[in-house]
């Protein structure tokens, strides 16, 4: 260097001031929420969530499923429509109903039977119904199954044995619909009627008492279902019952004996409200029971009973809205599909886990809303084939339209029971992510990614790209399912810039490798796509980047 010569005569630059930042970003496990808008969501939140629970300590890929019992089917099986827990006193019993008939099948792996046909219809409605577990003052422990198609059935658990219900006089049993007991009277609905039917107390055959609603529905309709209801209204808990007609109307009575009607005693019954919650989805299973509360599905959402008593606006939602959050979603699901039969809430309290079960819509993938009960983040399963979806002794079990019996107790999707098919060990559970997007603290300013180093817990047979997605775009990852295997990254001179994925060049199993990523915006969010053979639970990412000027 020559002295009294300026470095930057010589080709030397001034320092510039350092523009790579990095920031740690938990998971997101508050799930999606529709409600903010997109530029504004909490860190918190999500864009979308397949395969991905919200739960505690962050994000776990939801449990795989394998066969249970397969080929429920005589002749023609048109898939499982109903499952059937039983927790008897004696013995427990798992049914599944199909459009044939009512299968026993409650040995894992066993061969179902068919423990009863049905002969009066057998078209593909038939075997969507529902089931009420009776004890009588005698004692005997029976089960009762209806649906729209061939009507009430009666299991008796003493004696091992299906028969049509066929000693209650005053309606034609084969058209009974929809059964529930309110008050120790069993309740009973026919297929488009607007009236109900009771028995006497503790009566579980006889004579049958006609009740008419239909005038007192005001948008008209046919009943759907009678909801038994217990509640403490602010004299003591009490038992309400629910009615609620097909276009959405909801009526709720209290009292013991509907002979009584509006007297002035006790027991005497009486409507002490009259509600409106929107269009309901086809057929009878659209309500579930958790924690003493009533949840109405319709077009507003998961409606609480509890806020229509207090007179919330259904519209804005509560706390008790629980899905608030995705009304918009499921608005728009239950439109294109609300006609067809498969719409279901259950709360399946061995996966802390409220899942709202929807239709397959044409050729699309399976997808069921699923929100973690503890801590109250929506998320969706994708490609788990349900078409009706239970609980029986911790373990959840659901019903597809190939005739199987599925339990969701293994970490890999379609395990098989045939040990001779290739495939038999099952397929990784495929997983995408989407998180919110943020200026990361400089507004307007262009952000170019550099590395994101995703950190998962219980990491085994796991395989994941990532990507920094720019300025809004909510498409997904490409990522090839199936088994997990290790992933190499892209090779220079042979992948192309916008187009392959960046990664470390190594394995992508262990629990925080460093990914590349690439372009830039002014607003950034992280995706994630993977597949996991094994429980994995996403806890938070690395990012990092760098930061240039505002236009």
């Amino acid at each position: 260097m020559v002295i009294g010569v300026s470095p930057a005569s010589q080709g030397f630059t001034t320092p510039q001031k350092q523009s790579f930042k990095s920031a740690l970003l938990p998971a997101p496990n508050r799930g999606i929420d529709t409600r903010a808008a997109i530029g504004a969501m909490s860190p918190e939140n999500c864009i979308y969530a397949y395969n991905l629970v919200p739960e505690e300590y962050g994000m776990k890929v939801r449990s795989g499923f394998g066969e249970h019992q397969i080929s429920l089917e005589s002749v023609s099986g048109l898939g499982v429509k109903t499952i059937i827990p039983i927790n008897g006193i004696t013995s427990d019993k798992l049914f599944a109903v199909t459009n044939e008939g009512i299968w026993d099948v409650t040995v894992a792996g066993g061969t179902p039977t068919l423990d009863y046909t049905f002969t009066t219809d057998t078209t593909a409605d038939a075997g969507h119904g529902v089931s009420l577990h009776y004890i009588t003052t005698a004692g005997n422990e029976l089960v009762f199954y209806a649906d729209s198609k061939n009507g009430l059935h009666t299991y008796d658990v003493g004696t091992d044995t299906w028969i049509q219900t066929i000693n209650i006089t005053g309606l034609n049993e084969v058209d009974i619909a929809f059964i529930t007991v309110h008050k120790q009277r069993i309740w009973l609905i026919e297929e488009n009627a607007t009236s109900a039917w009771y028995l006497g107390v503790g009566a579980v055959s006889g004579a049958a008492t006609q009740f008419f609603f239909g005038g007192k529905f005001p948008h008209g309709g046919t009943l759907k279902a009678l909801i038994n209801w217990s509640v403490d209204g602010g004299a003591g808990v009490d038992d309400l019952l629910v009615a609620v007609s097909s276009t959405g109307d909801v009526i709720v009575y209290k009292g013991a004996d509907p002979s009584t009607l509006e007297t002035a005693t006790a027991t005497g019954w009486a409507v002490v409200g009259t509600y409106f919650i929107g269009k309901i989805p086809e057929g009878r299973r659209f309500f579930s029971e958790h924690s003493g509360e009533l949840y109405l599905l319709s077009s507003f959402g998961l409606i609480s009973m509890s806020d229509l008593l207090r007179g919330v606006d259904i519209r804005k939602g509560s706390l008790k809205s629980l899905t608030y959050p995705i009304a918009s979603l499921l608005r728009s699901d239950l439109a294109d599909t609300g006609t067809s039969l498969g719409w279901e809430p259950v709360f399946l309290p061995s996966i802390g886990s409220l899942v709202i079960s929807s239709p397959q819509a044409a050729s699309d993938i399976y997808l069921q809303y699923v929100m973690s009960l503890s801590v109250e983040g929506w998320g969706f399963w994708r490609g788990v084939p349900t078409e009706a979806i239970i609980e029986y002794n911790n373990t959840v079990y659901f019903g597809t339209s190939d005739n199987r019996i599925m339990s969701m107790n293994v970490n890999k999707d379609y395990v098989l029971l045939d040990t001779n098919d290739d495939d038999y060990l099952g397929q990784s559970v495929d997983f995408s992510l989407l998180t919110a997007y943020n200026d990361a603290g400089s507004p307007g300013m262009f952000k170019i990614g550099q590395y994101i180093r995703p950190d998962f817990l219980n990491v085994a047979n796991l395989t994941y790209q990532t990507r920094m997605f720019y300025d809004y775009s909510t498409t997904e990852i490409i990522f090839p399912t199936g088994n997990a295997t290790v992933e190499a990254g892209s090779v220079w001179d042979t992948a192309e810039w916008d187009v392959d994925i960046w990664g470390s060049g190594g394995s992508f199993s262990s629990e925080h490798d460093l990914q590349g990523t690439c372009n830039m915006g002014r607003t950034v969010a992280i995706a994630l796509r993977g597949s996991a053979g094994d429980e994995a639970r996403l806890v938070s990412f690395d990012v990092g980047w760098t930061e240039g000027g505002f236009a």
